[in-house]
């Protein structure tokens, strides 16, 4: 609004006034209206085509699986899509109103083609010169004040500042949760024997946005000893116990040696929360069950239960 604004005060200086282009902008609102109309055709056509796909996986899933149904009489009726009851009067229905919007679709397009080579056409008889002239029109035509609309923006930045301070503070004072989680944040640093050069001794670091500077070993102790305190406060507050999800935790620059160190810590201080490891390799766990995938998720091979 800003920018628009002092255009405006550009224009208003360097140039007279020019009126709008009678043909166009009845041309552009006609088009407009048709893309309007447009826009709900399109998304249901693509919702049907979403269905139309889940319906076949899911059909095709079922028949992969073989199943069998028993009826009253001891028969065994296979399930497939020509048993399913519904289903292929379903899917036809579903083709037919596809049909029925993709026709209409195709009428508002060529009304939409239609319009714009009038447009087009009309267009080549500017220069370039009347072009800027009639962008400059619609510009004068938009009413923004500049003054008031900069004095918003300060009032508005002023405002988002104090409130920022405002949440900082509130969040600081009295709050034994702060205390609590820079206590946990500290000593697992502290255990993982992380520099104090990279971390800072105050409470006001556990609010820090700016881990991302770091990298490396360095960066997964810091992330992975916030996240364990985050689970361990909320443990101390609410009584919830969080499963703790490790994915690929062997990675990102990071030795196996120290992700044994971090499955240390986890086995000891959480004893009592669900760990579960998504890797390629076997860790010393205790009372651990590897589920194993191989080909697919719901292929019945996959899966072995140590325990």
């Amino acid at each position: 609004m800003f920018s628009v604004a002092e255009y405006q005060k550009t224009i208003l200086e360097d140039a007279e006034d020019i009126e709008y282009n009678a043909f166009d902008e009845a041309i552009d609102r006609k088009i407009e209206c048709l893309m309007v109309e447009r826009e709900p055709i399109i998304n249901e056509i693509k919702q049907i085509k979403n269905i139309m796909r889940k319906n076949k996986l899911l059909v095709e899933y079922i028949m992969d699986m073989k199943l069998v149904v028993q009826t009253s009489t001891g028969d065994e009726i296979p399930v497939t899509k020509e048993t399913l009851i519904g289903f292929k009067d379903n899917n036809e229905l579903l083709t037919a109103r596809r049909e029925m919007l993709a026709s209409g679709l195709e009428k508002i397009n060529r009304k939409i083609a239609l319009y714009e080579k009038k447009k087009e056409k009309n267009d080549r008889l500017f220069t370039t010169q009347e072009i800027i002239e009639k962008f400059d029109s619609n510009i004068k035509k938009i009413r923004v004040d500049a003054v008031s609309t900069r004095k918003i923006i300060n009032q508005l930045k002023d405002k988002k500042k104090k409130l920022e301070e405002h949440i900082r503070e509130v969040t600081k004072q009295n709050n034994d949760a702060v205390m609590k989680l820079h206590k946990y944040i500290s000593a697992y640093v502290h255990e993982f024997n992380i520099d104090e050069k990279y971390i800072s001794p105050n409470k006001e670091y556990i609010f820090t946005n700016d881990l991302k500077s770091l990298s490396g070993t360095i960066l997964h102790k810091i992330v992975f000893s916030f996240k364990l305190a985050y689970i361990r406060l909320i443990r101390d507050k609410t009584g919830i116990i969080l499963p703790i999800v490790l994915d690929s935790p062997t990675g990102r620059e990071v030795k196996h040696s120290t992700i044994e160190e971090m499955l240390h810590v986890i086995q000891r201080d959480y004893s009592d929360h669900q760990l579960f490891v998504a890797s390629i390799y076997d860790y010393d766990l205790r009372d651990k069950k590897i589920i194993e995938f191989t080909d697919g998720l719901f292929s019945s091979a996959d899966m072995i239960g140590n325990g």
